[in-house]
Parts: C-alpha cells; structure tokens; sequence
C-alpha cells in the first residue's frame, strides 16, 4: 500500500510541477513502528524534515491495480 500510494501522490505532484516532496515525522508511543518509514521510502534527511526529490523518481513496485488504467 506505501509503494502505491507514494506512486501516486508522486505521480500528481509532477502533474503539478512540484519538485520535492517533504514529510514530518513525529515520534509517539504509537507510531514508534513506522519510525524509518520515510527512509524506506528513499526520503533524505532535511533537519527534521524528510524530502524526496521527484527528478528522476521510479515508481516502485506494487502489487495494486486500479480498475480502468
């Protein structure tokens, strides 16, 4: 599901000339299992921000179709 859904928000970001993606993540107690999550998702460190540059991005492998495409 990550993989499909960073494809897609990937995918309108570009439709919208966006270059970067940036993500925050919060530490809790309840979120402590995703605490690499944007690391695995190939995101670089930015201070305490996460950024994913879209030059050059390749969508990742995925197990979801979407009817109609």
């Amino acid at each position: 599901m990550e993989n499909f859904t960073l494809n897609t928000i990937v995918s309108l970001a570009a439709a919208n000339n966006i270059e970067k993606i940036t993500a925050e993540y919060i530490p809790t107690k309840k979120n402590s299992i995703v605490k690499d999550h944007y690391k695995n998702l190939n995101f670089e460190t930015l201070g305490d921000l996460w950024t994913l540059d879209l030059a050059g991005y390749k969508n990742r492998n995925m197990f979801i179709c979407v009817k109609g495409k």
